[in-house]
């Protein structure tokens, strides 16, 4: 077995726009394309073209700006081929979607919108105004973002994940409105804890990218009280911010051995991180938690804090049953306790 570096593989440059995001080639006049970060039939079918993106430093572009350099040979071929499988499962609705969309493509699918968002944000200052601001996400960001790119190469390259799959994902049904389409969209990140959350029609996606499928394993029955049901957008957007809160609190027990086949085929196993000792998630609590939600709802963490070992939620009513909330529902948590573990 031939063990090999990532830079042996593949190519990436920090704040260089003259190479493809994807594979690293050198873009000319006569191959160069632009990607969006989220795909043109998203922007078209929820009217996003002029709607605000906020960026990492809370500055704000328009989503049709969102793009990335890219080659034509990827933006033709392996991007348009995952992005037709993803749309296809979309347009189908969510049980079309679960039966006949795999979790590979799932992954692939969240991971490229992870990374070109983080990519466009490598070529953008923190603050426009000044010549010499720094760039929103440093070379050293970027530079860690590497296994996310050795990840994301399998969309255009044959990369066997022996046995495992990067990231953990979970898919809900989410109510929609009648009313207004553009609002049964809606994408949410947390970048340091690399989840982020996509909620399109009557599906919603939370996608934990670096965590080898390790959350999907130890907290699908406990997530099932809640993915059972049919989900308001507060609520999904709850959901998230479990799933982040949970991810706060991994460490990572693998490293990851690759076995180079030829220049196009790859085979990326998980291996156990020598003298790797305690738990995988270190113990949670009440506050910290409250914090987090309070931060992703924008309100008073002592809105959520119920007392050691309690936390308000978006799910249940004052008797600790479901709370089936119309779409539109902003929810509130008084006396809305349950238990965390």
């Amino acid at each position: 077995m031939h063990i090999v570096s990532f830079d042996d593989w593949f190519k990436r440059e920090a704040n260089n726009e003259n190479i493809c995001f994807l594979c690293g080639n050198q873009l000319d006049d006569k191959n160069k394309s632009d990607e969006h970060i989220f795909p043109k039939w998203i922007l078209k079918e929820f009217n996003l073209w002029n709607v605000p993106l906020t960026l990492l430093n809370k500055s704000r572009f328009n989503y049709r700006s969102a793009i990335v350099p890219c080659c034509k040979k990827c933006n033709n071929t392996s991007l348009s081929d995952i992005e037709k499988e993803i749309k296809s499962g979309i347009d189908g609705g969510f049980d079309y979607f679960v039966d006949r969309v795999s979790r590979e493509s799932i992954y692939k699918w969240c991971q490229l919108i992870f990374y070109k968002i983080l990519y466009k944000e490598n070529f953008l200052k923190e603050n426009i105004k000044l010549k010499e601001s720094k760039k929103i996400i440093s070379e050293e960001q970027f530079a860690n973002l590497k296994l996310n790119h050795l990840f994301l190469r399998s969309i255009d390259k044959d990369v066997e994940f022996v046995d495992f799959l990067p990231g953990s994902i979970f898919i809900c049904k989410v109510k929609t409105s009648d009313l207004d389409k553009s609002l049964n969209f809606d994408y949410m990140d947390a970048v340091p804890e690399q989840c982020l959350a996509i909620r399109i029609n009557d599906i919603g996606i939370i996608a934990i990218l670096a965590d080898a499928g390790l959350q999907e394993l130890v907290k699908t029955e406990d997530y099932s009280k809640y993915t059972s049901h049919i989900l308001a957008p507060i609520q999904f957007k709850n959901l998230f911010a479990n799933c982040v809160y949970q991810q706060m609190l991994f460490r990572d027990p693998f490293k990851y051995k690759i076995e180079f086949k030829s220049s196009d085929k790859l085979s990326i196993e998980r291996v156990p991180k020598d003298n790797f000792e305690g738990n995988v998630y270190e113990q949670g609590n009440s506050t910290d938690h409250s914090q987090l939600l309070a931060s992703i709802f924008n309100c008073d963490p002592n809105q959520f804090y119920m007392g050691e070992g309690l936390t308000g939620s978006f799910f249940f009513d004052d008797n600790g049953a479901w709370k089936d909330r119309a779409f539109e529902d902003d929810g509130t948590i008084k006396n809305s306790v349950e238990y965390r573990i």
